[in-house]
């Protein structure tokens, strides 16, 4: 599913922009909002057909010195691709589950390099509290963490929202998102809607920064489950 997203976020962004030039170029702002709308729409009407062109069936071995991912066709089950990581080579690791219960991993490795991981499982109130690809995970990292020194523990990095930093870029993006509405209001009020859909993308990662802070908060003080 990272690989889907990759793919996909940017084709996105590209054909919006094209949407808003567009509209603006015709003059037709009504033109460019029921485009774009239309645009939203579409992935989610091909999301089951889009989703297992990019989805493998995987099965994870997790022990005490590393945890495999090993990946399968989802047609004839033939072994497309495997992947060791071992612990004592993560530096870090960053967690987000998507509204359709997608768990994403990102692990940070100590020679500098990270790899992203996604897994078709649980929602994440339900990953936290039952067995699961993160409780299984979360829980293999906590047992290796418990005889290592700072250095040499695995630990949680935030998403950049979280950041002080990543705060500052989402206001200043809002900012600027809310002088352009007023702007086009003043000189362009035919095309004034056109600048509601960077707003409603910016008000997005809003939602994403509260949503990565709480998830955040309840890992600081989460009990592994005990396999």
């Amino acid at each position: 599913m990272g690989k889907a997203f990759l793919y996909a976020f940017p084709i996105y962004i590209s054909l919006t922009l094209l949407v808003i030039y567009i509209g603006k170029l015709l003059m037709m702002p009504k033109f460019g909002v029921v485009a774009w709308i239309i645009l939203t729409i579409i992935p989610f009407l091909f999301q089951k057909k889009f989703k297992c062109s990019f989805t493998r069936k995987t099965i994870l071995d997790f022990k005490p010195d590393a945890f495999k991912v090993a990946e399968y066709d989802l047609q004839n089950e033939a072994l497309k691709n495997e992947s060791v990581y071992e612990w004592d080579k993560i530096k870090a690791y960053n967690c987000y589950f998507s509204a359709s219960s997608v768990t994403f991993i990102t692990l940070y490795l100590r020679d500098g390099s990270s790899k992203n991981l996604s897994f078709n499982d649980k929602d994440q109130k339900t990953a936290i509290m039952e067995e699961s690809v993160f409780s299984l995970f979360y829980s293999f990292i906590t047992e290796y963490n418990l005889n290592k020194d700072t250095d040499n523990k695995i630990v949680f990095r935030p998403g950049f929202f979280t950041t002080n930093a990543g705060l500052t870029l989402i206001v200043s993006l809002l900012i600027v998102a809310i002088i352009l509405i007023i702007i086009h209001f003043i000189f362009h009020p035919k095309l004034a809607m056109m600048s509601l859909a960077g707003l409603f993308i910016i008000l997005g990662l809003f939602g994403k920064r509260k949503k990565d802070i709480m998830f955040k908060d309840r890992l600081a003080n989460l009990e592994p489950i005990i396999f």
